[in-house]
């Protein structure tokens, strides 16, 4: 044991070795030596980031904008005729003074108020309200 003698409110570190440790010695499960760890510890990687990582930047940007939508409009005040709209703009121009950049996308994500109405009383599920707001890329 180690004790930190810093006044009353020290600590003590506790440390354990087993007799190989001590003695310097290493033992090893004899099973474990020359195999190769299982294919499926493997990390799975999403065929669609290899083969298109900007549509699937995109579609991990959509789906938290949803999710904001959904959880997080309660506090807002609308009329059920009334919409909330998300935009939000993918590969922004390096000069923002030109416009008519080509590469440059805006994806508007809006729901009536009436469905988050109806989500927050408890007569929509989520998935139900997710369903209904629409999505646009322009």
């Amino acid at each position: 044991q180690l004790a930190d003698g810093g006044g009353s409110g020290g600590r003590v570190v506790t440390a354990q070795m087993m007799p190989e440790e001590a003695a310097g010695q290493r033992t090893v499960d004899q099973t474990a030596v020359g195999q190769t760890a299982p294919a499926s510890s493997a990390p799975q990687i999403d065929a669609q980031l290899l083969n298109d990582p900007g549509g699937a930047y995109t579609q991990e940007v959509q789906a938290v904008l949803l999710d904001a939508i959904v959880e997080n409009s309660a506090p807002l005040v609308l009329d059920d005729d009334e919409w909330l709209t998300i935009a939000a703009r993918d590969n922004a121009p390096n000069n923002p003074l030109m416009t008519g950049d080509p590469d440059v996308k805006t994806l508007v994500l809006r729901v009536k108020g009436g469905d988050l109405h109806a989500f927050q009383a408890g007569r929509l599920t989520v998935e139900q309200v997710r369903s209904r707001v629409q999505i646009g890329e322009f």
